[in-house]
């Protein structure tokens, strides 16, 4: 089973890539540029085939991809200034020097793959806006699988939501949140009579339709005994309860002092309406663009003071 999981995520991700890459290589043909390669992974060569002057190939190492276009550098006399020149580094910038000297002679191979009668048909050549167009097919496209995989789970499937419905009724509610020991009490909902399979319908007389607004009923009555309703056997039954106050970690660190009645929900796969997903994958969507808005912020050097030494 192992193996078997492994070559199923294996598959899964030589498909994105392959449709990560054609995201690039759609738009790149609909412009009219050449594409020489189209490979899933790196390294030798498993599988190729030419079509329509385009080699489509599978090569060994299955962890990314790459489309080639023909003139993907620009030519030397493309670069800002109009005489083929930019700005070079300065007087002992070695490492600029070096980066100069790769791009130059990235360029130069480029340029010995353009023929004159195909020099129109070359990446560089095409104006900014479809430049772009071609460059952001690649994310665009990983934009529609994960809409397209969200809303097989999601609609389709379904996504995991409390219930309810009692899954199980703890046997304690231990101080410490360890397990119980012979000192311990009955938990409250053993004390009331809470069975697995109960299905709580009210809480103190509040009808209840979701396992979070009982959870808020719980926390906000405390220790307070309460009248909890439950549809057992297509019949409602009425519990007292008495939840006990205990201290528990809270998100962020800390501890804080909860009313805990001691059982768990059901599990339920909950299918979402077309609304409901795109609302989910809009915010998703806008939570992912502000991280990375605010990285740079995130991620700035501190300042480092400076001492003057007196003398």
């Amino acid at each position: 089973m192992f193996w078997i999981g492994v070559g199923i995520a294996l598959l899964g991700l030589l498909v994105s890539i392959a449709w990560h890459e054609l995201g690039h290589l759609v738009p790149a043909k609909k412009f009219g540029v050449t594409v020489t390669q189209y490979m899933i992974g790196f390294g030798p060569t498993l599988y190729s085939r030419v079509r329509r002057g385009t080699e489509y190939g599978l090569k060994a190492i299955p962890l990314g991809g790459y489309i080639r276009m023909v003139g993907m550098y620009p030519a030397e006399g493309q670069l800002p200034g109009g005489d083929g020149t930019a700005a070079g580094p300065g007087p002992g910038d070695r490492a600029a020097a070096l980066d100069a000297e790769i791009a130059a002679e990235a360029r130069e191979y480029s340029a010995s793959e353009v023929s004159p009668r195909h020099r129109a048909h070359t990446f560089s050549a095409l104006p900014p806006g479809k430049r772009i167009v071609v460059m952001l097919g690649g994310p665009l496209a990983n934009l529609v699988l994960a809409f397209v995989l969200l809303a097989v789970a999601y609609c389709a499937i379904g996504a995991p939501t409390t219930s309810t419905t009692i899954a199980g009724v703890a046997e304690c509610v231990s101080a410490s949140g360890a397990e119980c020991t012979d000192q311990d009490a009955p938990s409250p909902a053993e004390q009331a009579g809470i069975e697995p399979g109960d299905t709580i319908v009210a809480w103190n007389g509040t009808e209840i339709e979701e396992w979070a607004e009982l959870q808020t009923l719980i926390r906000e009555g405390g220790d307070a005994p309460a009248v909890v309703t439950v549809d057992r056997d297509g019949g409602r039954v009425d519990l007292t309860v008495a939840p006990v106050v205990v201290e528990r970690p809270v998100e962020g660190g800390g501890t804080a002092q909860v009313a805990v009645v001691g059982i768990n929900p059901v599990l339920v796969l909950e299918r979402m309406g077309p609304g409901e997903l795109l609302t989910t994958f809009g915010d998703g969507l806008g939570r992912t663009f502000g991280m990375i808005v605010t990285l740079p912020a995130r991620h700035r050097p501190r300042r480092v003071a400076r001492v003057r030494r007196r003398t």
